[in-house]
This record gives C-alpha cells, sequence and structure tokens, in this order.
C-alpha cells in the first residue's frame, strides 16, 4: 500500500510485471531483450526480471534508486534472451542496467539523452554496431537531445523494427503517449498519471497496487539469505 502510483505496460501477467513504466515520482524505464549474456543467477529463490522492473517502479523515486535496487535484487532469466533496462528520471538522470557475466554493469552517457537498443553497452559492448543505435543517436543529436513529443514519436518511428510498441513518457508532467502497430502507429493514446494520482486523492479512494506476490516473493528471498547479507 506505499507503493508509488505506476503506469505499466505488461504482456501476458498484468499484475506481475513490467515492460514499460512510469511512476507519480517521475522515474520511467524500458526494457529491450539481448542475446542472453550467460549472467549467473544467485543460488536460491530470485525473481524473475520482469517481476522486478515492477517492483523497482514502485518503490524507487530515481535513476539512483533504481540502480541501487537492481544491483541487490536476486533475478533469474528466460533461458532464451536477457532483457536490459534504460532507467530516466525527471532530473534528466539516465543509465543503462545490464546483467552480464561480470555482474550488473551501469552505464551512463555525458549527452543529454540516452540510447538503447537490443545489443550491449556493456560487456559485449556491440551497441555501436547496431543501425538503430545509429539512427536514434544521429537524430537526437542534430536536436541536442531537445525534442518534443511529436519529435520524439518521429524519432522512434524511424527506429521501428517488428516494434510491438511505442511509449514516449513526460516526466514532468507525469504522463505519456502510446502509439501501436495496429494502425502503423498513427493513433496517439494519451494518458496522464498526474490526472489520475489527483482523481485517487479527490475521491479518497487510496491506491493499491496488486503487487503482492511480487513483494511476497521478495520478503521469501530476504529470509532465505544468509544474516548480513
Amino acid at each position: 500500500e506505499d507503493a508509488y502510483p505506476t503506469a505499466l505496460m505488461t504482456v501476458g501477467a498484468p499484475n506481475f510485471t513490467a515492460f514499460d513504466g512510469l511512476n507519480s515520482q517521475g522515474l520511467a524505464l524500458g526494457i529491450a531483450s539481448v542475446e542472453e549474456a550467460e549472467y549467473e543467477p544467485p543460488s536460491g529463490q530470485s525473481l524473475i526480471d520482469l517481476q522486478a522492473y515492477r517492483l523497482v517502479l514502485e518503490t524507487c523515486a530515481n535513476v539512483e534508486e533504481a540502480v541501487a535496487m537492481l544491483q541487490d535484487l536476486p533475478l533469474a532469466f528466460s533461458p532464451q534472451f536477457g532483457t536490459h533496462v534504460l532507467l530516466a528520471d525527471k532530473t534528466g538522470d539516465s543509465a543503462v542496467v545490464e546483467f552480464l557475466p561480470s555482474g550488473v554493469e551501469v552505464s551512463r552517457t555525458s549527452t543529454p539523452y540516452q540510447v538503447m537498443t537490443n545489443k550491449h553497452w556493456a560487456g559485449p559492448a556491440d551497441q555501436p554496431t547496431c543501425a538503430r543505435y545509429q539512427t536514434g543517436t544521429d537524430l537526437l543529436r542534430r536536436q541536442r537531445g531537445r525534442l518534443d513529443t511529436g519529435g520524439m514519436l518521429e524519432v522512434m518511428f524511424e527506429l521501428h523494427e517488428s516494434t510491438q510498441w511505442t511509449i514516449v513518457y513526460d516526466l514532468e508532467e507525469l504522463s505519456l503517449v502510446l502509439t501501436l502497430p495496429d494502425d502503423g502507429f498513427s493513433k496517439r493514446y494519451e494518458f496522464s498519471l498526474s490526472d489520475f494520482v489527483t482523481r485517487m486523492e479527490t475521491t479518497a479512494r487510496p491506491y493499491h497496487p496488486n503487487t503482492q506476490s511480487a513483494r511476497q516473493s521478495l520478503a521469501a528471498i530476504e529470509e532465505r539469505l544468509p544474516e548480513g547479507a
């Protein structure tokens, strides 16, 4: 019940996972699949990666807190592929977090933008060879990373490749615009998390996310950790 209100994109398990999302503190995340990188999960019980990403949004206020949580959580991934995650918050901070044989790797950039595709920043470090990465970086560099929602949607359109959805977040206004492939990404679905929270407060209806399973799993893991871990 202490979780931050969130707007999530989920697939298959709407009360369990997060593929994309924004919380009421102005923290957003997006994931992408990557080739399995032989990350060694800790022994014992673990959270699945998509479950952990939802927990991050509901408990972390900024990139630093999110990175710290992902470095500490015991995570497990699909045997077919892994995921990495791009984090950003309303202060302008961002980071890409990846799970590699060397451990949890965090990559940052000195530019006012950061691009993540389905290639690694660290470890194999094959991101620079990705045409989509190069296209996105070039388009953002030309605008010095300063684009409105429409401009960002245009950039994302240039990067589409079997894309299932596109979401652009406004981390200050706490809003998002979603487009889908069904209509060629032409129709925009808009949602304001800020307005949603205001309505909940006005009607005195507390926000109760259905994340009990995630919290129970985390509690069970913590109980099994050796003392002092």
